[in-house]
């Protein structure tokens, strides 16, 4: 799925590092970070990717619409545009989306941050596996 995405570049990118995706949350767009993404990139140095999610924004529609569906379009996003390395920023359901990313590729996730999102009922069992899990990415 090719998602409509903002890009935010610093007056002075550095290359080298990970950029910085951000996910919005149910019923918002990519203009959700509209004003804090200038902030962002000034402050870091990163680019920052704002991204419409599917069946939000101007992205396309589809009948299928769940975390899994999401997460496979940010993984073919990423790969679209040959990106490595991220920094998560997730919000809500994109904070559920960036858990369920870190969780299939962990190796490609230098920071995860979850914004007004709980992992509870995020898989079988409650959220004791996500918390665990999140709590060992701070190492």
């Amino acid at each position: 799925m090719q998602l409509k995405y903002d890009v935010y570049i610093p007056k002075y990118v550095n290359n080298s590092l990970a950029p910085i995706i951000l996910l919005h949350s149910m019923l918002e767009t990519k203009k959700t970070w509209l004003h804090i993404a200038p902030e962002i990139i000034k402050f870091t140095g990163r680019k920052a990717y704002a991204i419409d999610a599917r069946n939000h924004g101007e992205s396309p529609w589809t009948d299928e619409y769940s975390i899994d569906a999401m997460t496979n379009d940010l993984e073919e996003f990423l790969l679209q545009h040959k990106i490595n390395k991220i920094i998560l920023v997730g919000h809500s359901i994109g904070g559920k989306v960036a858990i369920q990313y870190t969780f299939r590729k962990p190796q490609s996730v230098e920071k995860l941050i979850i914004e007004d999102s709980t992992p509870r009922n995020f898989i079988k069992g409650g959220g004791r596996s996500v918390t665990l899990g999140l709590n060992m990415l701070k190492n």
